[in-house]
């Protein structure tokens, strides 16, 4: 089945639950949407208007509303309260010992660096220090994160700008509105397979932040690198600007493929796969389980 991520761009939008189903107003313009195939709701206007009884109907039905400033930058999540579905999986997170949270890093982490180097060879840029690192047992992520995006940024046409958090280029911004969507599907689907977000496998808690959605994020940042760099080398007829890139983003959730056991799933449902993977690994204490996406780049 397919989901939804409705985006909100427009001022003087009216949202409201009519039998079942999301009614959207503005002016004379009127849309509707079955509640249940909405994942999410991304507000990045002002003058928003959700009734009450939208905003719980939506939390009932497992989404979230993601809220961001004038600068498009994500600044609220609007969640559904952890439910405690499976409470083996949590019991068993919780209790995740030393040696499987390690063993389970380690394949987020590998899975990151070989999509990162699968994007890196569909641009026809060197890849070959990834490739030769994740031969080795031990993965230096700093170095391979200042190859990684050195060659990115080049390709991208921005040679020498970087990911240092000082950094304010918009292209920055461009990835961080990204990585924001992103966090807050994965967030969704950790809850609602009976994980807590709280308890990470490497990242630790501290303010404004879920560990183990910094850590399960890892592997999917490439596909929106990818879709970055398609939008920036791309013949759009428009001037590249971050609004631009929210609107254009829009239709990459359901335009990402991945592959599972022979299947094709859209990226917005794959990462439910992918959690679902997840939460067998706690319940099992078997990193065997776990399945994660990779870069289907042309």
């Amino acid at each position: 089945m397919s989901y939804y991520l409705l985006h909100l761009m427009s001022p003087g939008i009216y949202l409201h639950k009519e039998r079942g189903l999301l009614r959207y107003e503005r002016g004379d313009e009127r849309r509707q949407l079955p509640l249940e195939d909405i994942r999410g709701v991304i507000i990045v206007t002002e003058n928003v208007t959700l009734t009450d009884s939208l905003i719980a109907a939506l939390l009932e039905n497992g989404a979230f509303i993601l809220h961001c400033d004038q600068k498009y930058r994500p600044i609220g999540l609007t969640e559904p309260l952890s439910k405690i579905i499976k409470r083996d999986v949590a019991y068993q997170q919780a209790r995740c010992a030393k040696k499987l949270q390690t063993a389970i890093w380690r394949r987020l982490l590998r899975a990151k660096i070989d999509n990162q180097k699968r994007l890196l060879k569909s641009m026809d840029a060197r890849h070959a220090y990834l490739e030769t690192k994740l031969q080795n047992e031990a993965l230096n992520e700093s170095a391979c994160a200042r190859y990684y995006w050195r060659e990115y940024f080049a390709r991208c046409g921005f040679a020498g700008l970087t990911r240092r958090h000082d950094d304010e280029h918009e292209v920055n911004h461009m990835l961080n509105y990204a990585y924001a969507v992103l966090g807050a599907i994965c967030h969704r689907s950790i809850v609602a397979h009976g994980m807590s977000p709280l308890f990470g496998v490497h990242h630790r808690a501290n303010f404004h932040n879920h560990p183990l959605v910094y850590d399960l994020i890892e592997p999917l940042r490439p596909f929106i690198d990818y879709q970055l760099c398609r939008y920036l080398t791309g013949d759009h007829g428009k001037e590249k600007t971050l609004r631009e890139w929210v609107v254009f983003s829009q239709g990459c959730w359901n335009a990402i493929e991945v592959v599972h056991n022979k299947s094709k799933f859209k990226l917005i449902d794959g990462i439910d796969v992918y959690m679902n993977s997840v939460a067998k690994t706690f319940r099992n204490k078997d990193p065997g389980h776990l399945w994660l996406p990779k870069l289907q780049a042309p």
